[in-house]
């Protein structure tokens, strides 16, 4: 059976929301924690921090697409095209391919706030 737990983080005025395998352990409440890390420092305009804390949920085995999403849009802040590109075509990947265990609407959901013409 699987048990999952939902996670809502109030970061600095914004909550976070993240599905976590109860059985994962502390590793996935501390992805789900630096995944909310990552978010709230791209909102809060500091791009080098939130494309560090996202990078590092990646190299901790994170195949959830809104990972990807968020660093490459920090990735295009810090103006880099190439990584950018390379970030939301994974994400798009992970998304088609249903990984990651999120829903298009919880992906969506995730990005409603970006705007802009970036």
């Amino acid at each position: 059976m699987r048990c999952t737990a939902l996670v809502l983080l109030a970061i600095g005025g914004f909550v976070v929301c993240g599905a976590v395998n109860a059985h994962a352990g502390p590793q996935s409440a501390a992805l789900t924690v630096a995944y909310g890390n990552g978010v709230h420092a791209y909102y809060d305009a500091d791009y080098q921090c939130s494309y560090d804390e996202l990078s590092g949920v990646i190299e901790a085995g994170s195949n959830d697409p809104r990972v990807y999403y968020f660093r490459g849009l920090a990735a295009l802040k810090l103006g880099r095209l190439d990584e950018a590109e390379a970030d939301f075509q994974q994400g798009a990947n992970l998304e088609a391919e249903g990984r990651g265990g999120q829903s298009s609407r919880s992906i969506s959901l995730a990005l409603e706030r970006v705007q802009g013409c970036d």
